[in-house]
């Protein structure tokens, strides 16, 4: 399997496990370094947003 295939695989995984977190009583927060912090990522329509990141000095929420 392709790094790039790889990658697809995990994306897909990620946004269908989470396309229905609203219907049960859980919130789910993502985990990151701050050094992986960007300005801006690139969002498709079948993305599933975060409520909540957080890193070692913050917790970002939206």
């Amino acid at each position: 399997m392709s790094t790039a295939s790889a990658w697809e695989w995990a994306v897909v995984f990620y946004d269908r496990t989470l396309q229905n977190w609203q219907h049960y009583k859980m919130q789910p927060v993502g985990y990151a370094h701050d050094c992986q912090l960007v300005e801006k990522l690139p969002v498709e329509e079948w993305d599933i947003p975060l409520p909540a990141v957080v890193t070692p000095s913050k917790v970002w929420e939206w």
